[in-house]
């Protein structure tokens, strides 16, 4: 047999196809309670029967997941103290002692349920080397170890409990899912039934028993199809051997109490199926997961065919198997003195040993479906096999240990399929869940499980990876971390548009300026004109002092956007008007910038009344016109806190005081005016030089002390008469 199974990218295209992208949905649907997926009618006045009310599983996932996260700050502590014995051991420290250390912090770090037995062999191994020394530091590591032992084992058992609870609950949705497109069948059924041309021939009542079960992976066996010169030994034994010995083999999976059923009819056909016949009994099944095997013997090669379906969309995919050249090795046995009976057998036994193989393959992959840290059973078989402990595995396939080596051909590819699949899996639980959390805005949570999912990145292949994690970090405001993983991500694809905008951002944190100007270029080669990378470039040049040319982007930006584009994006276009304006501020040119800031009074009239730029640049071109009223009332609109956080982009705080001062001044309240050139002032002790703040701040004083004067003088005159008028009263009532 051939044993080029299918390469990575073929296996990566039929998971996200097949698996992943149900899976997903299914998970979402999970996560949400939520069942706004079905499309709810009148006419189905049974679809509320969807909604699912188990809050005790979701508590029992959220309890684990930080338990685990817990879990996980516990060996990234034990990691740190190992690696600082590491560090600061002296020169003389034995070479291969530190490097066996190093070697088992990283299969620890990596370790899954099927290796952490070895690991730990290997670590009572090192114990046994090491026993006869007293170096404390070996002593020290062996303790930390030890620790790591039990930390790695309750992480397993945590996963296992987050990944049941998982599975509870997608089983749960799947249930009501199946059950309700079930009834959505009947009348299908009917039609096809009235079919001449029905190709079971199973009853009615069986195929609508088939459509009500809810819980198991349904694998349809084809009898085999021959050719005319075929052997008839192959013609009349094998369909009776596939028979049989699958049916019987499938209750062996299904003897373990902990994995997920399936069903297998190896007598659903009249004949062999077609393509064909398959895409007609897809149509039936398709609210159930099901999968076919199905194989074509010539008198010289086996060609098997296995087809899954994808249960939300109705389509089906089949496994890229390569052909057995069974006559070739039929001429090898003749070389070793078997007899043609004999040889036919074994070709028939191995025959039968595939079918077997490829059953057990679609139930670990169903299981995955369910359950990424579910226990492959072919993954057991392997170490039943290839450690040598028994031939338990050769029984079971029906074969004969002399046949290992056909064995071989046969499980490797396999073992191989399936441990990648595996990975993918294990790797999406981490990542899906991560972003999850990155969803809901919980940063620390997600980084935690991205950084798990991380541990099988160099097994799995995921674009935008790294860019996810990036995008975590910097959420949660750090941008250092956040840069390391948007420059690994841009070493696997530059074309990237999120790890150049981000990572722009995250240099713009770091007021590294000129690089994150480099890299919102970079973004914008990508996606040109895209709106938020322009507003970006402008800010970094309205810091450089480069209006003109930001003020030029701005112009080719609203130039090549249609006037529906421009009020779809009213928001984003409101503050690229507002910015110019600023800008023609900057530039002395006040009919331009009155002209932007109308354009979002038209626009968007509620961003022109919140908008504190807005705000102040409204109140200096009224300053500028003189209409002193109208431009305190806008420079009274911009909040303190703008004022405080952010205003130092576009003007510095002392020149919004110096123009309000103007403005009040200008208006007559010449005591407010005073005090806003002495906040001015404060901000910048350098206008003590400039002739003419001082000039207008003297005269703010001047002024106010006229109208304090003003104000006084009758009331000090009236309260002396008051005075005065009291006396005489008294005066008269004495007399």
């Amino acid at each position: 047999m051939d044993q080029n199974l299918p390469p990575s990218s073929v296996i990566t295209n039929l998971l996200n196809a097949t698996f992943y992208e149900p899976c997903l949905k299914l998970r979402k649907e999970l996560e949400e309670l939520d069942t706004n997926y079905y499309i709810k009618r009148k006419d189905q006045p049974d679809s509320n029967a969807l909604t699912i009310q188990d809050n005790s599983i979701i508590d029992v996932s959220a309890t684990c997941l930080e338990k685990y996260q817990l879990e996980q700050n516990n060996i990234e502590s034990i990691n740190n103290e190992i690696t600082l014995y590491l560090s600061n051991t002296s020169e003389d420290f034995q070479t291969d002692i530190k490097e066996k250390i190093a070697n088992l912090q990283t299969q620890f770090n990596s370790s899954t349920q099927y290796q952490i037995e070895s690991i730990k062999q290997e670590l009572q191994d090192f114990k046994d080397f090491i026993v006869q020394s007293n170096n404390q530091i070996y002593q020290q590591i062996i303790r930390l170890f030890d620790n790591y032992v039990d930390l790695k084992e309750k992480e397993l058992e945590t996963i296992k409990a987050i990944s049941k609870s998982n599975q509870e609950h997608t089983r749960k949705l799947q249930e009501q899912r199946f059950a309700y497109q079930s009834q959505m069948q009947e009348r299908k059924l009917q039609a096809k039934w009235d079919e001449k041309t029905w190709f079971s021939k199973v009853s009615r009542n069986e195929i609508e028993r088939i459509l009500k079960n809810q819980k198991e992976l349904l694998i349809l066996v084809s009898p085999p199809k021959f050719s005319s010169d075929c052997p008839q030994n192959l013609i009349n034994n094998l369909p009776i051997e596939i028979n049989n010995e699958v049916k019987a083999f499938a209750d062996v999976l299904n003897g373990d109490v902990d994995s997920y059923p399936i069903k297998v009819y190896t007598d659903l056909f009249k004949e062999a199926v077609t393509s064909v016949d398959l895409e007609r009994l897809s149509d039936i099944l398709s609210p159930l997961p099901f999968a076919s095997i199905s194989c074509e013997v010539t008198d010289y090669k086996l060609y098997i065919n296995c087809t899954i379906s994808d249960f939300y969309e109705k389509n089906l995919f089949s496994l890229p198997l390569k052909e057995w050249k069974w006559g070739q090795d039929f001429k090898e046995l003749f070389k070793k003195g078997e007899s043609n009976s004999n040889r036919l057998k074994i070709v028939r036994q191995i025959t039968v040993a595939i079918h077997k193989i490829l059953v057990a393959l679609l139930k670990d992959i169903y299981s995955l479906i369910l359950d990424p840290y579910s226990e492959s059973w072919l993954l057991k078989a392997e170490g039943s096999y290839f450690l040598k402990k028994d031939n338990h595995f050769l029984k079971i396939m029906g074969l004969d240990l002399e046949d290992a080596n056909f064995a071989l051909d046969i499980i490797n590819p396999v073992i191989d399929l399936i441990k990648e699949i595996q990975y993918q899996y294990q790797f999406r639980f981490w990542y899906n869940r991560g972003c999850e959390f990155f969803n809901k805005n919980e940063y620390d949570k997600a980084i935690n499980l991205l950084l798990k999912a991380e541990e099988y990145i160099h097994k799995v292949s995921i674009d935008d990876f790294y860019c996810q994690l990036g995008m975590a970090y910097y959420c949660n405001s750090n941008f250092e971390k956040a840069l390391n993983y948007f420059h690994k991500e841009i070493k696997l694809n530059s074309k990237n548009f999120n790890v150049w905008y981000y990572s722009a951002k995250s240099l713009s944190h770091l007021k590294d300026y000129d690089n994150a100007l480099s890299n919102y270029e970079k973004a914008l080669s990508i996606k040109p004109y895209d709106l938020d990378t322009i507003l970006s470039i402008g800010e970094i040049l309205i810091r450089f002092k480069n209006y003109k040319e930001t003020i030029e982007k701005y112009i080719l930006t609203i130039n090549y956007y249609t006037e529906d584009d421009i009020s779809a994006n009213c928001h984003i276009f409101s503050k690229i008007f507002s910015q110019r304006a600023y800008l023609y501020i900057r530039l002395e040119n006040f009919n331009n910038a009155f002209n932007d800031l109308q354009e979002i009074l038209k626009l968007y009239p509620e961003f022109f009344e919140e908008d504190n730029l807005c705000n102040l640049c409204n109140g200096i071109i009224y300053l500028n016109n003189k209409k002193y009223e109208e431009s305190l009332y806008s420079f009274n609109k911009v909040s303190d806190n703008y004022i405080e956080e952010e205003l130092k982009l576009y003007f510095e705080p002392y020149e919004f005081y110096y123009y309000k001062g103007q403005a009040e001044s200008g208006f007559g309240r010449y005591s407010d005016a005073t005090e806003s050139y002495n906040i001015a002032l404060k901000n910048n002790p350098k206008l003590e030089k400039n002739e003419e703040f001082l000039s207008a701040f003297e005269k703010a004083k001047r002024r106010s002390s006229k109208v304090c004067l003003v104000i006084t003088l009758p009331i000090f005159i009236v309260s002396k008469l008051l005075i005065l008028i009291k006396n005489i009263l008294n005066f008269l009532r004495e007399v």
